[in-house]
Protein backbone atom coordinates (compact mmCIF):
# COMPACT_ATOMS: atom_id res chain seq x y z
CA UNK A 1 0.00 0.00 0.00
CA UNK A 2 1.07 3.56 -0.67
CA UNK A 3 2.43 6.07 2.33
CA UNK A 4 3.76 9.16 2.46
CA UNK A 5 7.35 9.53 2.75
CA UNK A 6 6.97 12.11 5.98
CA UNK A 7 4.63 8.30 7.03
CA UNK A 8 7.37 5.58 6.30
CA UNK A 9 10.64 8.20 7.90
CA UNK A 10 8.15 8.55 10.83
CA UNK A 11 7.73 4.40 11.25
CA UNK A 12 11.24 3.75 11.02
CA UNK A 13 11.96 5.65 14.37
CA UNK A 14 13.62 2.24 15.74
CA UNK A 15 15.73 2.44 18.62
CA UNK A 16 18.09 -0.52 19.69
CA UNK A 17 20.85 -1.40 22.05
CA UNK A 18 19.87 0.88 25.27
CA UNK A 19 21.49 4.96 25.75
CA UNK A 20 23.92 4.07 28.26
CA UNK A 21 22.11 6.77 30.59
CA UNK A 22 19.16 4.03 30.92
CA UNK A 23 20.11 2.19 34.23
CA UNK A 24 18.25 0.19 36.28
CA UNK A 25 16.86 1.97 39.60
CA UNK A 26 14.88 0.43 42.38
CA UNK A 27 13.36 2.31 45.62
CA UNK A 28 14.14 1.56 49.00
CA UNK A 29 11.68 -1.33 48.72
CA UNK A 30 13.54 -3.11 45.76
CA UNK A 31 10.89 -1.83 43.26
CA UNK A 32 12.30 -1.82 40.17
CA UNK A 33 11.46 1.64 39.06
CA UNK A 34 13.73 2.03 35.64
CA UNK A 35 15.00 -0.78 33.21
CA UNK A 36 16.94 -0.58 30.44
CA UNK A 37 15.29 -1.39 27.18
CA UNK A 38 16.24 -3.98 24.50
CA UNK A 39 14.58 -2.01 21.69
CA UNK A 40 11.75 0.28 21.31
CA UNK A 41 9.71 1.03 18.03
CA UNK A 42 7.86 4.18 17.08
CA UNK A 43 4.02 3.47 17.02
CA UNK A 44 3.05 7.57 16.14
CA UNK A 45 4.46 10.53 14.56
CA UNK A 46 3.96 12.65 17.16
CA UNK A 47 0.00 12.14 18.11
CA UNK A 48 -0.64 10.03 20.81
CA UNK A 49 -1.36 6.50 19.79
CA UNK A 50 -4.09 4.36 21.69
CA UNK A 51 -6.61 1.17 20.20
CA UNK A 52 -5.18 -1.54 21.58
CA UNK A 53 -5.04 -3.33 25.15
CA UNK A 54 -4.59 -7.22 24.76
CA UNK A 55 -1.02 -7.89 23.74
CA UNK A 56 -0.87 -10.21 20.75
CA UNK A 57 2.71 -12.22 19.09
CA UNK A 58 1.55 -13.56 16.39
CA UNK A 59 3.61 -16.58 15.23
CA UNK A 60 6.00 -16.03 17.85
CA UNK A 61 7.52 -13.77 15.27
CA UNK A 62 5.64 -10.86 15.54
CA UNK A 63 4.49 -8.19 18.21
CA UNK A 64 1.17 -6.68 16.81
CA UNK A 65 0.19 -2.90 17.08
CA UNK A 66 -2.02 -0.30 16.55
CA UNK A 67 -0.32 3.21 15.46
CA UNK A 68 -1.26 6.14 14.41
CA UNK A 69 -0.38 9.51 11.88
CA UNK A 70 -1.74 13.19 12.06
CA UNK A 71 -5.07 13.16 9.63
CA UNK A 72 -5.17 15.33 6.86
CA UNK A 73 -9.11 15.52 7.99
CA UNK A 74 -8.93 18.21 10.80
CA UNK A 75 -12.00 16.44 12.09
CA UNK A 76 -10.91 13.43 13.31
CA UNK A 77 -7.89 12.88 15.85
CA UNK A 78 -5.59 10.58 13.36
CA UNK A 79 -5.44 8.01 11.01
CA UNK A 80 -5.00 4.58 12.14
CA UNK A 81 -3.19 1.80 11.03
CA UNK A 82 -1.28 -1.83 12.07
CA UNK A 83 1.99 -2.75 12.10
CA UNK A 84 3.65 -6.13 13.28
CA UNK A 85 7.05 -5.98 14.34
CA UNK A 86 9.48 -8.42 15.20
CA UNK A 87 10.11 -9.22 18.44
CA UNK A 88 14.07 -9.78 18.37
CA UNK A 89 14.39 -5.94 16.33
CA UNK A 90 11.77 -3.75 16.96
CA UNK A 91 11.54 -3.54 12.95
CA UNK A 92 7.86 -3.36 11.63
CA UNK A 93 7.59 -6.83 9.35
CA UNK A 94 4.78 -5.12 7.65
CA UNK A 95 2.49 -2.29 7.97
CA UNK A 96 -0.96 -2.56 7.09
CA UNK A 97 -3.30 0.54 6.11
CA UNK A 98 -6.50 -0.84 5.23
CA UNK A 99 -9.30 0.67 7.58
CA UNK A 100 -12.24 1.95 6.07
CA UNK A 101 -11.88 5.53 6.62
CA UNK A 102 -8.82 4.93 7.99
CA UNK A 103 -10.06 4.82 11.44
CA UNK A 104 -11.68 2.19 14.12
CA UNK A 105 -14.43 2.25 15.77
CA UNK A 106 -13.64 1.09 19.15
CA UNK A 107 -10.69 -0.15 21.52
CA UNK A 108 -9.63 -3.35 20.75
CA UNK A 109 -9.31 -6.32 23.40
CA UNK A 110 -10.02 -9.77 22.61
CA UNK A 111 -10.87 -8.39 19.13
CA UNK A 112 -8.51 -10.71 17.38
CA UNK A 113 -8.49 -14.36 16.11
CA UNK A 114 -5.46 -16.31 14.55
CA UNK A 115 -5.51 -19.26 12.35
CA UNK A 116 -3.52 -20.46 9.40
CA UNK A 117 -2.11 -17.40 8.36
CA UNK A 118 -4.81 -15.22 8.64
CA UNK A 119 -5.82 -12.49 11.25
CA UNK A 120 -9.34 -11.40 11.97
CA UNK A 121 -9.75 -7.83 13.87
CA UNK A 122 -13.05 -7.65 14.73
CA UNK A 123 -14.13 -3.82 14.97
CA UNK A 124 -17.83 -2.71 16.12
CA UNK A 125 -19.56 -2.61 12.79
CA UNK A 126 -16.77 -4.29 10.03
CA UNK A 127 -14.06 -7.10 9.99
CA UNK A 128 -11.03 -7.13 8.39
CA UNK A 129 -8.84 -10.61 7.26
CA UNK A 130 -5.63 -10.17 6.94
CA UNK A 131 -2.41 -12.09 5.71
CA UNK A 132 -0.48 -12.27 8.94
CA UNK A 133 2.68 -13.31 7.22
CA UNK A 134 2.70 -10.84 4.22
CA UNK A 135 0.14 -7.77 5.78
CA UNK A 136 -1.62 -8.01 2.99
CA UNK A 137 -6.05 -7.79 3.29
CA UNK A 138 -7.46 -11.07 2.33
CA UNK A 139 -10.97 -9.66 2.40
CA UNK A 140 -12.99 -6.83 4.72
CA UNK A 141 -16.28 -6.21 5.44
CA UNK A 142 -18.71 -3.77 6.70
CA UNK A 143 -21.41 -6.55 8.25
CA UNK A 144 -24.43 -3.41 8.83
CA UNK A 145 -24.55 -4.67 12.49
CA UNK A 146 -23.46 -3.70 15.66
CA UNK A 147 -21.15 -6.69 17.20
CA UNK A 148 -19.56 -7.04 20.87
CA UNK A 149 -15.85 -7.24 21.00
CA UNK A 150 -15.00 -11.03 21.08
CA UNK A 151 -14.77 -13.14 18.67
CA UNK A 152 -14.10 -16.77 19.72
CA UNK A 153 -12.91 -19.37 16.87
CA UNK A 154 -12.81 -22.97 15.92
CA UNK A 155 -10.28 -23.43 13.08
CA UNK A 156 -11.93 -20.97 9.86
CA UNK A 157 -15.17 -21.05 11.90
CA UNK A 158 -15.25 -17.85 13.93
CA UNK A 159 -18.03 -16.86 16.17
CA UNK A 160 -19.21 -13.43 16.82
CA UNK A 161 -22.69 -11.83 18.60
CA UNK A 162 -24.84 -9.02 17.02
CA UNK A 163 -27.91 -7.37 16.81
CA UNK A 164 -29.97 -9.23 13.92
CA UNK A 165 -31.05 -6.89 11.00
CA UNK A 166 -34.20 -8.54 11.55
CA UNK A 167 -34.57 -7.47 14.89
CA UNK A 168 -33.20 -3.54 14.43
CA UNK A 169 -36.10 -3.69 11.34
CA UNK A 170 -38.43 -4.02 14.20
CA UNK A 171 -37.20 -2.08 16.42
CA UNK A 172 -35.90 -4.96 19.19
CA UNK A 173 -32.37 -5.70 21.19
CA UNK A 174 -32.07 -9.48 21.42
CA UNK A 175 -28.98 -10.29 20.26
CA UNK A 176 -27.63 -14.03 18.42
CA UNK A 177 -25.29 -15.31 17.61
CA UNK A 178 -23.38 -15.48 13.92
CA UNK A 179 -20.79 -17.61 12.33
CA UNK A 180 -17.91 -16.75 9.72
CA UNK A 181 -15.69 -17.68 7.96
CA UNK A 182 -11.43 -16.93 7.79
CA UNK A 183 -11.80 -17.71 4.02
CA UNK A 184 -14.36 -15.01 3.15
CA UNK A 185 -16.49 -12.38 4.52
CA UNK A 186 -19.84 -14.31 4.29
CA UNK A 187 -21.56 -14.74 7.97
CA UNK A 188 -24.52 -16.71 8.78
CA UNK A 189 -26.91 -16.32 11.91
CA UNK A 190 -26.57 -19.71 14.73
CA UNK A 191 -28.69 -19.43 16.99
CA UNK A 192 -29.98 -16.94 19.44
CA UNK A 193 -30.25 -17.09 23.53
CA UNK A 194 -33.47 -18.87 25.40
CA UNK A 195 -34.71 -14.89 26.71
CA UNK A 196 -37.13 -14.82 28.68
CA UNK A 197 -40.18 -12.51 28.06
CA UNK A 198 -41.32 -11.85 31.73
CA UNK A 199 -39.41 -8.03 31.43
CA UNK A 200 -39.15 -5.82 28.81
CA UNK A 201 -37.70 -2.33 28.55
CA UNK A 202 -38.70 0.31 26.27
CA UNK A 203 -36.70 3.15 25.58
CA UNK A 204 -39.34 5.10 23.17
CA UNK A 205 -37.52 3.38 19.95
CA UNK A 206 -36.92 -0.06 20.66
CA UNK A 207 -37.40 -2.44 23.11
CA UNK A 208 -34.44 -4.83 24.42
CA UNK A 209 -34.81 -8.07 25.50
CA UNK A 210 -31.26 -9.31 26.06
CA UNK A 211 -27.36 -9.16 25.03
CA UNK A 212 -24.69 -11.04 24.59
CA UNK A 213 -21.53 -9.73 25.27
CA UNK A 214 -18.95 -12.70 25.28
CA UNK A 215 -19.16 -16.10 24.57
CA UNK A 216 -16.49 -19.25 24.08
CA UNK A 217 -16.33 -21.52 20.87
CA UNK A 218 -14.50 -25.22 21.91
CA UNK A 219 -14.81 -28.29 21.48
CA UNK A 220 -16.07 -31.21 22.98
CA UNK A 221 -14.16 -34.61 20.90
CA UNK A 222 -14.87 -33.29 17.39
CA UNK A 223 -18.02 -31.62 18.31
CA UNK A 224 -18.18 -27.68 18.02
CA UNK A 225 -19.95 -25.72 21.24
CA UNK A 226 -20.92 -22.41 22.16
CA UNK A 227 -20.94 -21.40 25.51
CA UNK A 228 -23.12 -18.23 25.86
CA UNK A 229 -23.76 -16.18 28.74
CA UNK A 230 -26.35 -13.37 27.88
CA UNK A 231 -28.25 -10.83 30.44
CA UNK A 232 -31.74 -9.77 29.94
CA UNK A 233 -34.17 -7.56 31.92
CA UNK A 234 -35.34 -9.03 35.14
CA UNK A 235 -36.83 -7.15 38.49
CA UNK A 236 -35.27 -4.39 40.26
CA UNK A 237 -32.77 -5.84 42.91
CA UNK A 238 -29.64 -4.29 44.88
CA UNK A 239 -27.48 -2.79 41.73
CA UNK A 240 -30.10 -3.13 38.77
CA UNK A 241 -33.05 -4.91 37.15
CA UNK A 242 -30.80 -6.83 35.01
CA UNK A 243 -30.28 -10.98 35.40
CA UNK A 244 -27.46 -12.91 33.47
CA UNK A 245 -27.92 -16.97 32.47
CA UNK A 246 -25.90 -18.86 30.18
CA UNK A 247 -26.39 -22.03 27.96
CA UNK A 248 -24.00 -24.33 25.89
CA UNK A 249 -25.38 -24.70 22.30
CA UNK A 250 -23.99 -27.82 20.39
CA UNK A 251 -23.35 -26.32 16.87
CA UNK A 252 -22.32 -29.39 15.25
CA UNK A 253 -25.82 -31.35 16.31
CA UNK A 254 -28.28 -27.95 16.12
CA UNK A 255 -29.20 -28.32 20.18
CA UNK A 256 -29.34 -26.99 23.30
CA UNK A 257 -27.22 -29.06 25.88
CA UNK A 258 -28.88 -26.83 28.48
CA UNK A 259 -30.29 -23.35 27.47
CA UNK A 260 -30.82 -21.04 31.25
CA UNK A 261 -27.79 -22.02 33.79
CA UNK A 262 -28.30 -18.87 36.49
CA UNK A 263 -24.76 -16.66 36.38
CA UNK A 264 -25.96 -13.52 38.67
CA UNK A 265 -26.48 -13.69 42.25
CA UNK A 266 -30.23 -13.27 42.18
CA UNK A 267 -30.40 -10.48 44.93
CA UNK A 268 -27.63 -8.35 43.27
CA UNK A 269 -28.85 -7.99 39.79
CA UNK A 270 -26.24 -8.63 37.00
CA UNK A 271 -23.22 -7.12 34.74
CA UNK A 272 -21.82 -8.92 31.79
CA UNK A 273 -19.07 -11.96 32.05
CA UNK A 274 -15.92 -11.24 31.54
CA UNK A 275 -14.65 -13.94 28.81
CA UNK A 276 -15.40 -17.23 29.87
CA UNK A 277 -12.65 -19.39 31.09
CA UNK A 278 -12.87 -23.24 30.00
CA UNK A 279 -10.67 -25.45 32.12
CA UNK A 280 -11.20 -28.79 31.48
CA UNK A 281 -14.99 -30.05 32.76
CA UNK A 282 -15.00 -26.52 34.85
CA UNK A 283 -15.99 -23.28 33.62
CA UNK A 284 -15.42 -19.93 35.48
CA UNK A 285 -17.86 -16.81 34.41
CA UNK A 286 -18.16 -13.28 36.23
CA UNK A 287 -21.11 -10.90 37.47
CA UNK A 288 -20.65 -7.64 39.39
CA UNK A 289 -18.56 -8.32 42.10
CA UNK A 290 -18.57 -12.07 41.82
CA UNK A 291 -16.58 -15.02 40.69
CA UNK A 292 -18.42 -18.41 39.71
CA UNK A 293 -17.36 -22.06 38.91
CA UNK A 294 -19.71 -23.76 37.10
CA UNK A 295 -20.19 -27.35 35.71
CA UNK A 296 -19.52 -26.83 31.78
CA UNK A 297 -21.95 -29.90 30.57
CA UNK A 298 -24.44 -29.35 32.98
CA UNK A 299 -24.52 -25.65 33.82
CA UNK A 300 -24.70 -26.13 37.55
CA UNK A 301 -22.82 -23.94 39.76
CA UNK A 302 -20.00 -25.29 41.90
CA UNK A 303 -19.63 -22.09 43.57
CA UNK A 304 -19.87 -18.61 43.39
CA UNK A 305 -18.27 -15.55 45.65
CA UNK A 306 -18.06 -12.17 46.04
CA UNK A 307 -14.87 -10.71 45.70
CA UNK A 308 -15.03 -7.84 48.04
CA UNK A 309 -19.01 -6.03 49.75
CA UNK A 310 -18.87 -2.89 47.01
CA UNK A 311 -19.90 -2.48 43.99
CA UNK A 312 -17.89 -3.11 41.32
CA UNK A 313 -17.34 -5.12 37.75
CA UNK A 314 -14.34 -6.96 36.73
CA UNK A 315 -12.46 -4.89 33.96
CA UNK A 316 -10.11 -8.37 33.02
CA UNK A 317 -10.09 -12.16 34.26
CA UNK A 318 -7.03 -14.48 33.60
CA UNK A 319 -6.62 -18.24 35.04
CA UNK A 320 -2.19 -19.09 35.58
CA UNK A 321 -1.96 -22.28 37.03
CA UNK A 322 -4.25 -23.23 40.06
CA UNK A 323 -4.94 -19.37 40.38
CA UNK A 324 -7.84 -16.83 39.06
CA UNK A 325 -6.55 -13.10 38.73
CA UNK A 326 -9.24 -10.43 38.46
CA UNK A 327 -9.12 -7.12 37.75
CA UNK A 328 -11.53 -4.82 38.97
CA UNK A 329 -13.09 -1.23 38.24
CA UNK A 330 -12.51 -0.52 41.88
CA UNK A 331 -9.24 -0.60 41.44
CA UNK A 332 -8.13 -3.80 42.88
CA UNK A 333 -6.20 -6.46 41.51
CA UNK A 334 -7.99 -10.26 43.23
CA UNK A 335 -6.12 -13.24 43.46
CA UNK A 336 -8.45 -16.25 44.04
CA UNK A 337 -7.99 -20.16 44.34
CA UNK A 338 -8.88 -21.80 41.27
CA UNK A 339 -10.43 -24.81 42.92
CA UNK A 340 -12.58 -23.23 45.67
CA UNK A 341 -12.87 -19.64 45.17
CA UNK A 342 -10.61 -18.66 48.60
CA UNK A 343 -8.91 -15.37 47.99
CA UNK A 344 -5.54 -15.63 48.50
CA UNK A 345 -4.24 -12.04 47.70
CA UNK A 346 -5.74 -8.64 46.48
CA UNK A 347 -3.76 -5.32 46.02
CA UNK A 348 -5.55 -1.95 45.37
CA UNK A 349 -3.90 0.40 43.56
CA UNK A 350 -5.44 2.79 40.76
CA UNK A 351 -7.26 1.72 37.70
CA UNK A 352 -5.47 -0.38 35.08
CA UNK A 353 -4.48 0.82 31.19
CA UNK A 354 -4.27 -3.07 29.81
CA UNK A 355 -5.30 -6.29 30.33
CA UNK A 356 -3.74 -8.81 32.38
CA UNK A 357 -1.02 -11.01 31.11
CA UNK A 358 0.65 -13.67 32.89
CA UNK A 359 4.29 -15.37 32.09
CA UNK A 360 6.86 -17.46 34.06
CA UNK A 361 5.00 -16.81 37.94
CA UNK A 362 4.89 -12.90 37.18
CA UNK A 363 1.95 -10.73 36.95
CA UNK A 364 2.45 -7.94 34.69
CA UNK A 365 -0.21 -5.00 33.77
CA UNK A 366 -0.05 -1.38 32.79
CA UNK A 367 -1.57 0.32 36.19
CA UNK A 368 -2.14 4.18 35.89
CA UNK A 369 0.46 5.39 33.96
CA UNK A 370 3.11 3.08 34.86
CA UNK A 371 4.17 -0.79 34.11
CA UNK A 372 4.09 -2.95 36.93
CA UNK A 373 5.30 -6.32 37.54
CA UNK A 374 3.72 -8.75 40.71
CA UNK A 375 4.88 -11.99 42.37
CA UNK A 376 1.90 -14.14 41.25
CA UNK A 377 2.59 -16.18 44.78
CA UNK A 378 1.66 -13.15 46.90
CA UNK A 379 1.18 -10.04 45.50
CA UNK A 380 4.37 -8.62 45.58
CA UNK A 381 5.05 -5.63 43.68
CA UNK A 382 8.40 -5.99 41.69
CA UNK A 383 8.06 -3.54 38.86
CA UNK A 384 6.71 0.02 38.82
CA UNK A 385 8.05 1.89 36.47
CA UNK A 386 6.93 5.06 34.49
CA UNK A 387 7.25 5.55 30.78
CA UNK A 388 10.78 6.41 29.28
CA UNK A 389 9.37 8.62 26.51
CA UNK A 390 9.89 11.48 28.78
CA UNK A 391 13.68 10.48 28.96
CA UNK A 392 14.22 9.34 24.96
CA UNK A 393 11.62 11.34 23.80
CA UNK A 394 11.83 14.57 25.47
CA UNK A 395 8.03 13.94 25.93
CA UNK A 396 5.93 14.08 29.30
CA UNK A 397 2.92 13.24 27.87
CA UNK A 398 3.61 10.08 26.42
CA UNK A 399 2.32 7.44 29.00
CA UNK A 400 2.22 3.32 29.21
CA UNK A 401 -1.07 2.56 27.72
CA UNK A 402 -2.37 -0.21 25.78
CA UNK A 403 -0.93 -3.39 26.13
CA UNK A 404 1.38 -5.97 27.58
CA UNK A 405 2.35 -9.14 26.50
CA UNK A 406 5.80 -11.40 26.17
CA UNK A 407 7.28 -14.52 25.58
CA UNK A 408 8.03 -16.80 27.97
CA UNK A 409 11.70 -17.81 28.93
CA UNK A 410 13.48 -20.52 27.04
CA UNK A 411 16.56 -22.52 27.22
CA UNK A 412 18.50 -20.76 30.16
CA UNK A 413 17.41 -17.11 28.57
CA UNK A 414 15.14 -15.17 30.30
CA UNK A 415 11.57 -14.14 28.73
CA UNK A 416 10.84 -10.92 26.42
CA UNK A 417 8.21 -8.03 27.99
CA UNK A 418 6.61 -6.11 25.19
CA UNK A 419 4.71 -2.96 26.28
CA UNK A 420 3.09 0.46 24.55
CA UNK A 421 3.17 4.05 25.42
CA UNK A 422 1.31 6.42 23.46
CA UNK A 423 4.16 6.85 21.33
CA UNK A 424 6.13 3.64 21.44
CA UNK A 425 6.56 -0.24 21.62
CA UNK A 426 9.42 -1.19 24.12
CA UNK A 427 10.66 -4.48 24.53
CA UNK A 428 12.43 -5.14 27.86
CA UNK A 429 14.09 -8.21 29.55
CA UNK A 430 11.48 -10.02 31.46
CA UNK A 431 11.69 -10.57 35.54
CA UNK A 432 12.13 -14.26 34.92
Amino acid sequence: MKLSITFVLMLSGLLACNPDNITTQTDKDGVVTQQPFLWKSSISDGTLAYGLYHGYVIDGKGVLSIAIQKSADPKVYGDFYLQLKDVNTGENIWIWDDFYKKQIERTFHGSIVVNEGKLLLHDRYSDYCINYQTGKTVWKSQRGFFSSDGPTNIGNNYFISGIPPTSKDHKKIDDSMFMGDLNSEKITEVIKPSYSDEFTAYNGEETYIGSIYRHKAFLVGTETMLLIPYDEIGPQVKYNNTRSFFGLYNYSKNTWVYKRAPLSIEEDGSSPSLMPIIDHDKVFLTSFNSVGCFDLLSGKRIWQYRMTSAQMMGLDIIKAGNKLIINGTDGTIYCMDAGNGAMLWSKASTATNSDLYHQDGILYCIRGDNLRAYDLQNGKLLWDMPSLDARVENNRGSIFNGFVTGIPAQNGRKGRIFVSTELNVYCFEAVN
